[in-house]
Protein backbone atom coordinates (compact mmCIF):
# COMPACT_ATOMS: atom_id res chain seq x y z
CA UNK A 1 0.00 0.00 0.00
CA UNK A 2 2.91 2.22 0.62
CA UNK A 3 4.01 1.65 -2.92
CA UNK A 4 0.87 3.30 -4.41
CA UNK A 5 1.77 6.14 -2.02
CA UNK A 6 5.30 7.32 -2.96
CA UNK A 7 7.48 4.42 -0.49
CA UNK A 8 11.07 3.79 -1.95
CA UNK A 9 12.11 0.75 -3.94
CA UNK A 10 14.66 -0.29 -5.56
CA UNK A 11 13.18 -1.17 -9.34
CA UNK A 12 11.02 1.75 -9.45
CA UNK A 13 14.30 4.59 -8.57
CA UNK A 14 16.05 2.39 -11.30
CA UNK A 15 13.33 3.58 -13.49
CA UNK A 16 13.53 6.64 -13.10
CA UNK A 17 11.32 7.58 -9.96
CA UNK A 18 13.37 9.73 -8.38
CA UNK A 19 10.53 11.62 -6.23
CA UNK A 20 10.57 8.46 -4.37
CA UNK A 21 13.84 9.54 -2.55
CA UNK A 22 11.68 12.33 -1.36
CA UNK A 23 8.49 10.91 -0.43
CA UNK A 24 9.94 7.89 1.19
CA UNK A 25 11.17 10.29 3.93
CA UNK A 26 7.17 11.63 4.91
CA UNK A 27 5.42 8.31 4.69
CA UNK A 28 4.71 6.99 8.05
CA UNK A 29 3.57 3.08 8.57
CA UNK A 30 1.25 3.87 11.37
CA UNK A 31 0.01 6.63 14.22
CA UNK A 32 2.63 5.30 16.90
CA UNK A 33 5.36 6.08 13.96
CA UNK A 34 4.26 9.47 13.40
CA UNK A 35 3.53 10.17 17.21
CA UNK A 36 7.17 9.18 17.78
CA UNK A 37 8.58 11.13 14.92
CA UNK A 38 6.86 14.34 16.31
CA UNK A 39 8.15 13.94 20.03
CA UNK A 40 11.71 13.89 18.05
CA UNK A 41 10.76 17.03 15.99
CA UNK A 42 9.86 18.83 18.72
CA UNK A 43 12.81 18.43 21.30
CA UNK A 44 15.38 18.21 18.45
CA UNK A 45 14.07 21.19 16.32
CA UNK A 46 13.28 23.23 19.42
CA UNK A 47 17.17 23.43 20.50
CA UNK A 48 17.95 24.09 16.78
CA UNK A 49 15.59 26.52 16.04
CA UNK A 50 18.02 28.56 18.36
CA UNK A 51 20.72 28.56 15.96
CA UNK A 52 18.87 28.28 12.66
CA UNK A 53 16.24 30.22 10.76
CA UNK A 54 13.29 28.00 9.56
CA UNK A 55 14.04 27.88 6.29
CA UNK A 56 17.82 26.57 7.27
CA UNK A 57 15.80 24.02 9.52
CA UNK A 58 13.63 23.04 6.07
CA UNK A 59 16.81 23.01 3.93
CA UNK A 60 18.47 20.65 6.47
CA UNK A 61 15.65 18.49 7.24
CA UNK A 62 14.87 17.67 3.39
CA UNK A 63 18.33 17.84 2.31
CA UNK A 64 19.20 14.84 4.86
CA UNK A 65 15.73 12.62 3.83
CA UNK A 66 16.64 12.70 0.37
CA UNK A 67 20.26 12.07 1.11
CA UNK A 68 19.81 9.17 3.41
CA UNK A 69 17.25 7.62 1.38
CA UNK A 70 19.93 8.16 -1.52
CA UNK A 71 22.56 6.26 0.66
CA UNK A 72 20.41 3.47 1.47
CA UNK A 73 19.26 2.58 -1.97
CA UNK A 74 23.22 3.11 -3.44
CA UNK A 75 24.27 0.92 0.09
CA UNK A 76 22.18 -2.30 -1.37
CA UNK A 77 24.47 -2.42 -4.68
CA UNK A 78 28.00 -1.54 -3.40
CA UNK A 79 30.27 -4.46 -2.72
CA UNK A 80 33.02 -3.74 0.20
CA UNK A 81 36.12 -5.95 0.30
CA UNK A 82 37.81 -5.38 3.30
Amino acid sequence: MLLDFGAGQDLLLRKGQVWRLFTASVLHMNLLHITMNMICFIFLLSRLEKTYRVGMLVLILLGSAVAGNYVDYRRKYVVCFV
